[in-house]
């Protein structure tokens, strides 16, 4: 079990270098200490698997690793936040509670120093018997039960993120919510998994197996979607980043703005006036096109726009820049599919990876450009 936690520590260890030294930017950093803070676990969990601390140690360490321990949801929780470009006070009842909870452990700890020593032997053969003493059972219940709470709706917030980021941008790559969405969605079964584990199995095996082996699966496949997602910042696309996350801001103050104003807004824009100017302008061929350019172009308030295609096409503007390069997509397959690769032809229809070609090209047509080739020319 120790060359497990071991290799685990290791594995976090080097993944925090390589991230808190990749650029310098604030986001970058933050996600190398939200994979730092398991590792003080691990380091417990291998001195007590080699029995080398006494009971003196033992009892000091354990109340010390569990404050450092409750600070991983309150630090996903922010971090989370700052992708979906909100900013949290540390006044948030979430972040009270957490710190109400962790001062409640540090008493703990004041008790447990005042105790003789013969008391402080019985205390600590109590926690490594798994007959834990009532406060300590208090305390992993609600370092559980706060966590479950921090990402649930840290997930939630993704949810809601991503819908509006579908509204503005034709490619939801340039904000990184596809890694965003996945980081909580993995930080969220870790947890469950956890949850249920500590349900049926015992204590130890728990602390010294299942979560080793969890987390480092976790936190390989995180680390492995933030550079496949372009998350670990370089100057450039943090700035980008910075840039998106304005353009969000500032697109829901002046739709809220609207929609206060006027709560019966009477559009005089159709769906087939948008349609036909995309048809005719193809503006959907340009990259980094967003509903404030196709509002610039149609002279009306993107509120207004937004509303039409939600309502009237039932789709957001991601959804509906995507089927027009989809369309795009075919009439280049048709002319000219051994002439050119998938990716020019991607490039040329307005995406901006192969991936998300295909992804748009699946969910429009319910098959590969591969199949559809296949199928048009058989």
């Amino acid at each position: 079990m120790e060359y497990l936690n071991f290799i685990v520590l290791l594995q976090i260890v080097f993944l925090f270098f390589t991230l808190f030294f990749k650029n310098n930017n604030f986001l970058n950093k933050l996600l190398a200490v939200i994979i730092l803070v398991p590792a003080f676990s691990f380091c417990f969990n291998i001195l007590d698997i080699l029995g080398i601390l006494s009971n003196f140690f033992y009892g000091i360490l354990f109340f010390l690793i569990t404050p450092i321990a409750f600070l991983f949801a309150p630090l996903v929780f922010y971090y989370v936040n700052l992708m979906c470009g909100r900013k949290i006070s540390l006044k948030h009842p979430l972040f009270i509670t957490t710190a109400m909870v962790i001062g409640y452990n540090l008493f703990l700890l004041f008790n447990f120093l005042e105790l003789d020593s013969l008391s402080k032997d019985h205390y600590i053969k109590a926690i490594v018997s798994q007959e834990l003493p009532l406060p300590i059972t208090i305390t992993t219940t609600l370092f559980i039960a706060l966590q479950q709470i921090y990402f649930t709706i840290a997930a939630y917030r993704v949810y809601k993120f991503q819908k509006k980021v579908s509204n503005i941008f034709s490619t939801r790559s340039n904000i990184k919510i596809v890694f965003t969405k996945r980081f909580i969605v993995l930080i969220w079964i870790l947890n469950t998994t956890t949850f249920i584990a500590y349900a049926v199995a015992s204590v130890h095996l728990v602390e010294f197996v299942i979560m080793p082996l969890v987390l480092s699966m976790i936190i390989s496949s995180i680390v492995y979607y933030a550079f496949e997602h372009k998350a670990i910042f370089n100057e450039k696309t943090y700035e980008i980043f910075k840039k998106d996350i304005k353009l969000i801001s500032q697109t829901s103050l002046v739709f809220q703005s609207n929609i206060d104003s006027d709560s019966n807004l009477k559009t005089v824009l159709h769906a087939k006036v948008i349609e036909d100017f995309l048809r005719e302008s193809k503006s959907y061929l340009k990259l980094e096109y967003t509903i404030v350019d196709l509002s610039k172009d149609l002279g009306f308030p993107h509120a207004e726009v937004s509303s039409v295609i939600n309502n009237e096409l039932h789709k957001n503007f991601s959804k509906l820049i995507n089927d027009f390069r989809v369309e795009e997509s075919k009439l280049i397959l048709k002319e000219k599919f051994n002439k050119i690769n998938i990716e020019s032809i991607a490039e040329l229809s307005g995406f901006k990876s192969r991936a998300s070609f295909y992804r748009a090209f699946k969910n429009k047509m319910g098959i590969t450009p591969s199949e559809y080739v296949k199928q048009l020319f058989s």
